[in-house]
């Protein structure tokens, strides 16, 4: 009954929603046309001839190209919901891309370097590591040195399950943490920095970092991982670690907090005091009498920020002194370049979206217009004898048919956009999944994406045609009539 219902609403519905504000626009461009016809008479006399019968014609021209729009209403409106289609596949496809582009590219005003294990995946070093790292980064030359509080940041990955029993693992009652020491939310992770967020989401992140800090146990959570476990803030729980990793470790944590939703790249992610993974396995040691395997080893990676890439160079000659992190040597790399490098898995997928699927989605979108204006301007010959025969120039006739693809194209791209825009933007972004990254937002630039996109797929689609109308003769027209 469900799949009924959604197809019903999809194919019935879905379209005479789209179509509605399309209507709007075209009625509102034609009061538009006719008040400037209007307007552009009362000022004919103050101009010379020439200039006023051309104020006087553009007008008209609009008119009449509107008129043929919604005189072939069910094409116009079928060539309308194709390109709003494409267009949309294409914005949610060039936003991925987009985001990905970013976070593979170094920003100079937030240049991270990446410090890790130089030998081993995943990467582990030991905790020493921590004040030693800072250290080197904070005594770099003036001007190129990291400040401590701020520009420095550990994450160690702790794959947890709300249930003991390993084959009982399910995505409703796993959770992944990030451990890491609670500031490095405010001050270095991407789309949480206080100067990124509202003052709202700000305020909202600087009270989960506080409660964090009071309380070692608390523990911040996405809205929709919360969702998932069938928890809220205020819950607690205790997680088991994964066997494989930190075996035999269980937390009894407290849920202080969410991310904001403005932060959809953390949805399904949670953030673990690192201090709390230190003390659990101090405590294992008192309790066995061993060191747990991981004691010496859980720190993953080590994010520092500094000037710009020289500084992250004199960072790396540091780092390679002989006798210095060398059990486990380590290496170091810009943010960026190991985010493109995560993403490697993934870059046939990329590049078949960006350089095949894209460009057949454009060339669908051509072909669909130049289809519709074909049929169109066959169905019109005598309408084209007519005008000519009534004075119309064959640059004017084409003028008319490039002129109603183009409004139908322009119209079709720029509602998309700025539909998909506020709509997926304001709910949050498009759940899309790829590596790390949770969801994708579209871009504002997709504000112009859209009436360009369908501006070029209309014009390219109905030169053809449009050339072929100008090239009407009336005698042959007129005399298969006869």
């Amino acid at each position: 009954m469900k799949i009924v219902l959604v197809l019903f609403l999809v194919l019935f519905v879905g379209p005479f929603v789209l179509l509605l504000p399309f209507f709007g626009m075209l009625g509102a461009m034609e009061l538009c046309a006719r008040v400037g016809g209007r307007l552009s008479e009362s000022l004919t006399a103050t101009l010379p001839p020439k200039f006023g019968a051309a104020v006087i014609a553009i007008p008209k021209f609009a008119i009449i190209i509107l008129k043929s729009i919604r005189r072939n209403l069910l094409r116009s409106s079928l060539s309308y919901l194709a390109v709003f289609v494409m267009v949309l596949v294409i914005t949610g496809i060039w936003s991925i891309l987009t985001f990905l582009d970013a976070a593979t590219s170094a920003k100079a005003a937030n240049f991270k370097a990446l410090v890790t294990d130089k030998f081993q995946i995943p990467s582990q070093m030991p905790p020493s590591y921590i004040g030693e790292l800072t250290r080197e980064a904070a005594n770099l030359p003036a001007g190129m040195r990291a400040d401590p509080a701020k520009d420095v940041m550990t994450w160690s990955f702790v794959g947890t399950s709300l249930d003991p029993d390993p084959s009982k693992r399910s995505q409703e009652n796993m959770i992944i943490f990030f451990s890491m020491d609670p500031r490095g939310l405010l001050n270095m992770m991407d789309d949480l920095e206080q100067d990124r967020l509202s003052p709202a989401d700000a305020k909202q992140m600087r009270e989960n970092v506080a409660a964090m800090q009071t309380n070692i146990k608390g523990i911040v959570l996405s809205e929709e991982k919360l969702r998932t476990i069938n928890r809220k803030v205020g819950d607690r729980l205790k997680v088991y670690c994964f066997p494989g990793q930190y075996k035999d470790i269980e937390f009894d944590v407290e849920i202080v907090g969410t991310f904001p939703r403005s932060a959809g790249r953390y949805d399904g992610s949670a953030i673990l005091n690192l201090e709390y993974l230190q003390k659990s396995l101090d405590a294992y040691e008192r309790k066995t009498g061993k060191q747990h395997p991981m004691s010496n080893r859980y720190i993953n990676l080590f994010w520092v920020r500094v000037p710009n890439e020289d500084a992250m160079r004199a960072l790396a000659e540091s780092l390679d002194k002989p006798g210095r992190f060398s059990t486990p040597p380590v290496k170091i790399e810009r943010g960026s370049s190991a985010v493109s490098s995560f993403l490697d898995a993934y870059k046939d997928i990329i590049a078949g979206m960006r350089y095949l699927l894209v460009p057949a989605i454009v060339a669908v979108m051509i072909l669909v217009i130049a289809n519709a204006i074909s049929i169109s301007v066959r169905e019109r010959r005598p309408e084209m004898a007519v005008l000519k025969v009534l004075g119309f120039q064959p640059w004017q006739v084409l003028i008319l048919i490039l002129g109603e693809a183009l409004i139908v194209g322009v119209l079709a791209g720029g509602l998309c956009t700025t539909l998909a825009y506020y709509g997926v933007n304001a709910r949050g972004g498009i759940q899309f999944p790829i590596a790390f990254f949770g969801k994708f937002f579209i871009p504002v630039e997709s504000l112009w994406w859209g009436p360009v996109l369908g501006a070029i797929a209309a014009i390219a689609g109905s030169v053809v045609p449009a050339w072929s109308a100008r090239s009407v003769r009336v005698s042959e027209v007129f005399a298969k009539i006869a």
